[in-house]
């Protein structure tokens, strides 16, 4: 399991909102990111999760009540993992095994050709 897949099963683990885990999650998340996003909290008549760079607004997860923001926290940290190098390096691997994949299959192929060449050897011979 990739790290990216290991912290989205965190995230999805999170009950208690801002916690220590949904920190470490968060700072982990913020080490391997190519952008430095910010996290802004809305209450009142407009609560929302909202995550900014710098100035510029990049998405908005708006909430009722407090059952319903765990879940735009949640969905505000699947955002930022989704925004990260971390889902880069799932992309990576994923390449990677389909290049690892290619590699033996053209092994595969070159052994069948020299199969071929020899059955073609003996039906002349």
């Amino acid at each position: 399991m990739s790290r990216y897949e290991e912290l989205l099963e965190k995230i999805r683990d999170l009950s208690l909102g801002w916690d220590k885990e949904a920190d470490d999650i968060l700072n982990e998340i913020y080490e391997s990111n190519r952008h430095h996003y910010n996290i802004r909290i809305g209450i009142g008549r407009d609560s929302y999760i909202g995550i900014y760079e710098g100035e510029q607004q990049m998405e908005r997860f708006h909430y009722e009540g407090q059952c319903n923001k765990i879940r735009a926290f949640k969905l505000a940290c699947f955002w930022l993992l989704n925004h990260s190098n971390l889902k880069e390096d799932k992309r990576a691997e994923k390449i990677k095994e389909i290049n690892k994949a290619i590699y033996e299959l053209e092994e595969k192929i070159g052994e069948m050709k020299e199969e071929v060449r020899q059955l073609k050897r003996q039906e002349e011979g």
